[in-house]
C-alpha cells in the first residue's frame, strides 16, 4: 500500500505512485512480472483514470513477447461498490486462480482511445477465457484505489491442492443439528439435508460437523443421531414429509442449564466406559490422569481393575476399589461433557457420589478428591462392621416406624423418594425387614453393596474418616453444590470440612430433599454422568405422570457408550442446551464442507384494502392461498404442526375479546381473559402452537420481532377500537403487561378509542385532532394585549 501525495484534484489518480505500488507488491511476494497471467483492475471505466492505470500498468507489467496478461474489473458485473469494491475484485480474483477461468468484461466493445497497449501482451477477455499457459501455479493482481489517494495492490498465488484428510470413524455415530426461526423453516431445511446426503458422498461427520459450527442454532431445533447418510437422510426426509420419526429430536431452545448427578458406589461393573476410553481422547486422558495419580494409592494399577482380561475378575466390586474406579469413570464422563460446552448449573451427588459432585464444583482438586476417595474406601472397609442394604418402595415413616424396634443396628441409608427408602445395617436383619414389607406386598430388594452405609454400622468409621479429611485442602465450591446432609444448596462462602465428611457418612443420604431444592430453583434437565442410571430411575418414579423434567444417561449397562451418549447430546441440543459443537469434534480429524443454505419463510404482510368510510375490509377468500401452501410445503399429513406452520401466511381469526365482552367482567377476569386470550394470539403470530408461553416471560424471548409485534398491535386495536404503542410489546414486555395496560385503557375510555372517545364503533378510524400551531399561541397573545376575546382559526 502507499498513498498518492499532492496530485492534480481529489479524483486524480498519480500514474507515479500506482507504478511504485506495483513494484514493491511484486517484490514483496517474490513474484516477477511475467509470472502474473492476470490483473484484476481498479477500473472504473473513466476518461480520466483508466488511461493513468493502463499506462502504470504497462510500465510495470508490460512485455512485447510471451503468453497473454488479461485485465478485467468485476465493476463491469456489479457496478462500483466503493468501501467494498477491492474486496469483490479480491473475491473475483480468488475465482479466478481456483477455477482457471477469466470471465468476460461485460459491455466491452472498444478501448479508450487515450489507452493504447502496443508494446504488451495486454488483452481484455470478451468471452470466458482459459487461464493463459504458465510454469509453477497461476498467480494474479488486485488493484484497489481509494478516493483519498490510498493505493493498494496485492499478489495472488493458486492455492496448492488440498488433500483432504482420511476419514475419521473412531466415533461411529454422528449428530446432525439443525435449527430455524420457524417449524416451517425448519422442515424445510431438514429436506435439504435429506436431499445432499442421498446425492452426495461426502462424510456424514464432516456434514454435521460444518451443520453444528458453520450455522447459526436458532429456536426451533432438530438434531438426527446416525451412523450413516442413508439413516440421517431417512430420516429428515419423514419430517420434512410431516412424519413422526421415533429416534429423531425435535424441541424448542429454552432454559439449557443442566444439572450433573453422580452415582454412588453400586453402579460399578467391569468394563464399563471402555468403548469411550478406546475412542474418545478427552475422556481417556481425563482417565489416564486419573490412574496416574492413583498408582501409588492403590494395590492395583486401576486400568487392570476397569478394564480386566479376565471377564470373571470381580475386584470392581470390592469397596476399596468399587469406589476410585466410580471416581474416575464420573470425573471423565464430567469432563468430556465440559469439552462440549455442557457445563453443570449445579450438582447433586448421591451417598459416595457427592465426594465426585464435590471435585467437579471445585471444592477439592483433583488429587486431594481422589486421595480423599481412597482412604474413604480403605476405613470404610477397615473399621465398618459387616453389612449391607437393601431399598424399600414405602415411605420414610412407614420404614421409621418398622425400624424402631432395632435401633442402633439398622438405620434409613437413604430417602430417594416419597416411596423410595434404603435401608442399611446388619445383614440378617436387613433380611428380615425386607421380608417384613414384602409379605404385606411392599417390594424389597436387597442391593449389591458389600459395606452398611449411612448406618450405625458407621460409626467406628467417623473417627478415622474425619482425620482422614483433615490433610485435604478443601475450598467453598464454584459450581453450586446439594449437600446429601441437609438436602439443601451448599453455602456459597464455606468449604465443607473434615466434620462434615465424617458426618455425611453416617448421616441419612437426603436425595429426595436435594432434587426438590434443585427444582424449586426452576432445574428441569437432569444429566447422571455415572455409569448407568440409577438416580433417573429414582427421579423418574417420584416425579408426577405427564412431567416435562429431561432425565437423560451418560452411560447404561448392556448398551454400547456412543449409542446412549449421543442420543443424549441431542436432546441436550434440542432443548437448548449450549452444546460447543466445535469442541465436540475436537478430538477428531473434519474437513469444512458446503452444506445446505438456510431456506427463508417468507411472512405476507400486505393488508387488505380498506374502504375510505372505514368500515371493514371485505373478507379475502384464503383457500387457493392456503392451498397452495400446503402444497408447497408438502406437510398436509402432519395435521397439528402442519396446521401451524401454515398459520403465518393466511388472516387468522381474532383471539381478542371485544371491548363489550371485557367490561362485562370484573377486574380479575378480565385479566385472566386477556392472559389467556392473548397468549394465544402469541402463538398465533409465531406460527407454533406448541411454543410455550408464559405470561411473565419477556415476549422477544419467543422470537417477537416488530412485525410481529405490529400484528398483535392491530389485532388489538380492531377488536377493543384501544391503539398501543409497538414499544409496549418489545423491549421486556410481558403478556402480563399488555394485559395491565388493556385493562387500564378499557377503565380510562369505557371501552371507546382514547384517540376519540365519542367514537361508538369499535374500531372505527379516530377522527384527525388538530393540532395548536405557533401563529395560534401568537393571535391569542395579541388578541389578549389588545383586550379582545383569542379567536380560534379552524380553517
Amino acid at each position: 500500500m502507499n498513498q498518492d501525495g499532492r496530485s492534480a484534484g481529489i479524483t486524480a489518480p498519480n500514474g507515479a505512485a500506482q507504478r511504485d505500488v506495483f513494484r514493491r507488491a511484486l517484490t514483496s511476494a517474490g513474484v516477477t512480472a511475467d509470472q502474473v497471467g492476470y490483473i484484476e483492475t481498479h477500473g472504473t471505466g473513466t476518461r480520466l483514470g483508466d488511461p493513468i492505470e493502463a499506462e502504470a500498468l504497462a510500465d510495470v507489467y508490460g512485455r512485447d513477447h510471451g503468453s497473454p496478461l488479461y485485465l478485467g474489473a468485476v465493476k463491469t458485473n456489479l457496478g462500483h461498490l466503493e468501501a467494498a469494491a477491492g474486496i469483490a475484485g479480491l473475491i473475483k480474483a480468488s475465482l479466478c486462480l481456483e477455477h482457471g477461468e477469466i470471465p468476460p468484461n461485460l459491455h466491452f466493445t472498444r478501448l479508450n482511445s487515450n489507452i493504447s497497449f502496443v508494446g504488451t501482451t495486454f488483452g481484455i477477455p470478451t468471452a470466458t477465457t482459459a487461464w493463459p499457459r504458465t510454469e509453477g501455479r497461476r498467480t494474479a493482481a488486485v488493484s484497489s484505489f481509494g478516493l483519498s489517494g490510498t493505493n493498494a495492490h496485492l499478489i495472488l498465488e493458486q492455492a496448492p491442492p488440498a488433500t483432504p484428510p482420511a476419514e475419521d470413524t473412531r466415533r461411529p455415530v454422528s449428530v446432525l443439528p439443525l435449527s430455524a426461526r420457524s417449524e416451517s423453516a425448519l422442515a424445510a431445511l431438514a429436506g435439504r439435508y435429506a436431499e445432499r446426503l442421498r446425492t452426495d458422498d461426502t462424510a456424514l461427520a464432516d456434514v454435521a460437523h460444518a451443520a453444528g459450527t458453520g450455522r447459526a442454532h436458532f429456536r426451533h431445533r432438530l438434531a438426527a443421531v446416525g451412523a450413516t447418510r442413508a439413516d440421517i437422510a431417512g430420516q429428515l426426509a419423514s419430517f420434512a414429509r410431516g412424519e413422526d420419526v421415533p429416534g429423531l429430536v425435535q424441541g424448542e431452545a429454552d432454559n439449557g442449564e443442566v444439572v450433573f448427578l453422580f452415582t454412588g458406589q453400586g453402579a460399578q461393573r467391569p468394563g464399563m466406559a471402555r468403548g469411550l476410553y478406546e475412542s474418545q481422547p478427552t475422556f481417556r486422558r481425563a482417565v489416564d490422569e486419573c490412574a496416574g495419580i492413583l498408582r501409588p494409592l492403590l494395590d492395583r494399577p486401576l486400568l487392570e481393575v476397569l478394564f480386566p482380561d479376565d471377564p470373571d475378575d470381580r475386584r470392581i466390586q470390592d469397596t476399596a476399589y468399587a469406589q476410585p474406579a466410580t471416581f474416575v469413570v464420573e470425573y471423565a464422563m464430567a469432563e468430556l461433557w465440559r469439552s462440549w460446552g455442557i457445563t453443570p448449573a449445579a450438582v447433586l451427588g448421591h451417598s459416595f457420589g457427592e465426594c465426585v459432585a464435590a471435585t467437579v464444583a471445585g471444592a477439592m482438586s483433583l488429587a486431594d478428591g481422589l486421595a480423599f476417595a481412597v482412604e474413604r474406601a480403605r476405613i470404610i472397609q477397615e473399621f465398618c462392621l459387616p453389612g449391607t442394604m437393601a431399598a424399600i418402595f414405602a415411605s420414610e415413616e412407614e420404614v421409621a416406624a418398622e425400624l424402631a424396634a432395632h435401633q442402633g443396628r439398622i438405620g434409613i441409608a437413604a430417602i430417594n423418594g416419597p416411596a423410595s427408602v434404603a435401608i442399611s445395617g446388619g445383614r440378617e436383619l436387613v433380611e428380615a425387614v425386607c421380608a417384613a414389607f414384602s409379605a404385606r406386598g411392599v417390594k424389597a430388594k436387597q442391593l449389591h453393596i458389600a459395606s452398611a452405609g449411612h448406618s450405625p454400622l458407621m460409626d467406628p468409621v467417623m473417627e478415622p474418616l474425619r482425620r482422614a479429611a483433615q490433610k485435604i485442602t478443601f475450598h467453598a465450591p464454584r459450581i453450586p453444590l446439594v449437600s446429601n446432609v441437609t438436602g439443601e444448596l451448599w453455602p456459597w462462602d464455606q468449604a465443607p470440612d473434615p466434620e462434615y465428611w465424617s458426618r455425611h457418612v453416617r448421616g441419612t443420604v437426603r436425595f429426595a430433599d436435594g432434587l426438590a431444592t434443585l427444582r424449586s430453583m426452576g432445574h428441569r434437565t437432569f444429566v447422571e454422568v455415572g455409569p448407568a442410571p440409577t438416580l433417573l430411575g429414582v427421579i423418574s418414579d417420584t416425579l408426577p405422570p405427564g412431567h416435562e423434567d429431561l432425565l437423560l444417561p451418560s452411560l447404561r449397562p448392556g448398551h454400547d457408550d456412543w449409542a446412549v451418549l449421543l442420543p443424549t447430546v441431542a436432546e441436550l441440543y434440542a432443548a437448548g442446551a449450549p452444546v460447543d459443537w466445535s469442541g465436540f469434534d475436537r478430538d477428531y480429524t473434519r474437513a469444512r464442507v458446503p452444506v445446505p443454505t438456510y431456506p427463508f419463510d417468507p411472512v405476507h404482510c400486505w393488508l387488505p384494502a380498506r374502504p375510505w368510510d372505514g368500515s371493514a375490509a371485505p373478507a379475502c377468500d384464503d383457500t387457493e392461498e392456503e392451498t397452495g401452501s400446503a402444497a408447497a410445503r408438502g406437510r398436509s399429513s402432519r395435521g397439528s404442526r402442519g396446521a401451524r406452520r401454515s398459520s403465518r401466511g393466511r388472516r387468522r381469526t381474532g383471539r381478542i375479546p371485544t371491548a363489550a365482552e371485557l367490561l362485562e367482567l370484573d377486574e380479575p377476569a378480565r385479566l385472566e381473559t386477556l392472559y389467556e386470550r392473548l397468549a394465544l394470539s402469541v402463538k398465533d403470530v409465531l406460527g407454533s402452537a406448541s411454543t410455550a408461553v408464559g405470561v411473565d416471560d419477556p415476549l422477544t424471548s419467543f422470537g417477537l420481532d416488530s412485525l410481529m409485534a405490529a400484528e398483535l398491535r392491530n389485532e388489538i386495536q380492531s377488536r377493543l377500537g384501544l391503539t398501543l404503542q409497538i414499544t409496549v410489546f418489545l423491549g421486556g414486555a410481558t403478556i402480563a403487561g399488555v394485559a395491565r395496560a388493556i385493562v387500564e385503557e378499557l377503565a380510562a375510555t369505557g371501552g371507546g378509542s382514547p384517540a376519540d372517545p365519542t367514537l361508538g364503533g369499535v374500531g372505527a378510524p379516530a377522527a384527525i385532532q388538530r393540532v395548536p400551531r405557533a401563529a395560534d399561541a401568537a393571535r391569542a397573545l395579541l388578541d389578549e394585549l389588545a383586550g379582545a376575546p383569542a379567536q380560534r382559526d379552524e380553517s
